[in-house]
């Protein structure tokens, strides 16, 4: 069993590491991306994985609150209280659903007008647009 400052340096460390990964896998895909995509189309990934970043911004840190919430009800054994964080969770996300589907579907139809997309790349990216607000 590691030490409380063990197991904090542990979990920095893999913290770090993971960050670390994740440019590293960015850096090294960006180039094979803009040379199989061409520049057009690997500007309208960055585009359409910019729009989830920002609709993924509608969460509001309630995976964070369910899980600390449920952690403490669970410590408590308050079922009660475990069953009201889940389905006030279920309406939150509900809420957050609808509104990224409404907001892809105007930025679809309505927003990638503004953007400089070649018209060939114009209906793939609104589909585009479209999976990303119902998969967010």
């Amino acid at each position: 069993m590691l030490n409380p400052a063990q197991s904090i340096f542990r979990n920095i460390l893999s913290n770090y590491l993971g960050t670390f990964v994740g440019i590293a896998v960015a850096f090294i895909l960006t180039p094979f991306l803009i040379n199989h995509l061409g520049k057009a189309a690997f500007g309208i990934w960055v585009l359409v994985h910019s729009f989830r970043q920002y609709f993924q911004l509608l969460e509001f840190g309630t995976n964070q609150a369910i899980m600390k919430l449920i952690s403490e009800y669970a410590a408590l054994n308050k079922k009660e209280n475990i069953a009201e964080v889940i389905n006030t969770s279920f309406v939150i996300f509900l809420l957050a659903a609808i509104v990224s589907i409404i907001l892809s579907f105007v930025l679809a139809h309505y927003g990638l007008l503004y953007f400089k997309i070649p018209s060939n790349y114009l209906s793939t990216s609104k589909q585009l647009v479209l999976i990303m607000g119902i998969n967010t």
